[in-house]
């Protein structure tokens, strides 16, 4: 009898003693949630503003509207701090164009706090734009720029369509699966007054030819300078529907071709036409055009005009600093005319595949007085101009200075 009274009182004292736990459990439990609910949210990341130290306005005035593009330059604070691109802002009001480049980094991150130097380039629509003199504000940097009836249609203005005057073709393709194809067209245009009139490019495509009709507009009526433009266009190149084999892309007249392999996979790149084929003496007949290098040739204190001068490019191997250059690809312009308010000359530079652990360098040689040589009077780069080996397309501007 005593027996049984013990075990059902040892029973239930078990019984409340886990009962008790169980309530100290979901008490915790509890105050742990509302701690939760109620603490504040952790951001993953800092936003702020970019430090812009530099602010100028590149416009390329051989077509018509002008390509615009805002070019910016400061320094971030340290290396973890990045330009938030996806948040950059615009505002256009009257002449004015407020531009806001904001920045990320993330939040619990220790970094070095050493200044990493940065550069942007922002496109600017100037589509509903007018005659006149505008203002770009960028993180409270200032520059400005002037458009005329040059560089725009303008109802009071009249124009006289034409075509473009094409002196090279030459198509690249990147090694993606399926290939970006473009065709690289170059020539000359007749003074300041005739612009390339991109709104109205055609292609059409028959068979395995590409035909492309490049046309311009000539403001009429207006004083003009008379000395050639050069210009150069990057027109991309639909190959949806395309089946392997070569094709041809005719231009004004002025063909370029390639080769579609089987899926869209290049299995042959195009050679660039002269003047811009490679030197045979080190990339050979056959050598391929892998990327293109495009930009701007600016001239340092260009005093006054030179008209029909001869450009020289060349894309050399400077590895070995202790043995001669080896020139990888070289391109020619000819009847070259820069002023000093036009004072650069757009180029481009195919060339073959590079070797990523080389170091590259760009050469150019302004030949005034047409002797082959460097002498005095000519122009020519002075400084190291890196091209990197990880890119099929670089963009880079040069600068030559007097001798």
């Amino acid at each position: 009898m005593n027996y049984r009274f013990l075990t059902k009182l040892f029973t239930l004292t078990l019984i409340l003693v886990l009962l008790s736990f169980s309530g100290c459990v979901d008490t915790n439990e509890e105050e742990d949630t509302l701690e939760n609910e109620n603490r504040e949210p952790v951001e993953a990341f800092v936003y702020g503003t970019a430090p812009v130290e530099e602010v100028h306005v590149e416009m390329k005035k051989t077509v018509i509207p002008p390509e615009i593009s805002i070019s910016v330059k400061g320094n971030l604070p340290d290396g973890c701090t990045g330009i938030d691109l996806k948040n950059i802002t615009m505002e256009k009001e009257n002449g004015n164009i407020t531009i806001g480049i904001p920045t990320i980094r993330p939040a619990d991150t220790v970094c070095t706090e050493a200044l990493v130097p940065f550069e942007e380039k922002i496109p600017l629509d100037v589509e509903g734009f007018e005659v006149g003199n505008y203002t770009v504000s960028v993180n409270g940097i200032e520059t400005s720029f002037e458009l005329t009836a040059y560089d725009i249609v303008t109802p009071d203005e009249t124009y006289a369509p034409g075509k473009a005057a094409v002196e090279d073709v030459t198509v690249i393709m990147t090694r993606s699966i399926p290939p970006h194809v473009r065709a690289v067209v170059s020539g000359m245009l007749a003074g300041n007054c005739e612009r390339i009139d991109v709104g109205n490019i055609s292609i059409e495509k028959q068979d395995r030819v590409i035909l492309v009709e490049l046309p311009t507009l000539s403001l009429t009526n207006a004083p003009c300078t008379m000395n050639l433009v050069p210009f150069t266009e990057y027109i991309p190149i639909n190959i949806e529907g395309l089946e392997p084999g070569e094709y041809t892309v005719s231009v004004n007249g002025v063909n370029g071709t390639f080769v579609l392999g089987d899926y869209g996979v290049p299995s042959e790149l195009s050679e660039p036409s002269e003047p811009s084929k490679p030197s045979e003496s080190v990339s050979g007949e056959d050598a391929e055009t892998y990327g293109l290098i495009e930009g701007n040739i600016l001239f340092e204190d260009l005093e006054e005009t030179i008209e029909e001068v001869t450009v020289y490019i060349r894309l050399d191997d400077v590895s070995l600093a202790d043995a001669p250059s080896t020139v990888i690809s070289e391109n020619v312009i000819e009847n070259v005319s820069v002023s000093p308010e036009e004072n650069k000359v757009p180029f481009t530079l195919g060339f073959p595949e590079l070797v990523a652990n080389r170091t590259y360098s760009l050469y150019v040689h302004v030949d005034v007085d047409g002797d082959g040589k460097v002498s005095k009077g000519d122009y020519v780069t002075t400084m190291h101009n890196g091209v990197p080996t990880d890119q099929d397309t670089v963009n880079m501007d040069v600068t030559v200075e007097r001798v």
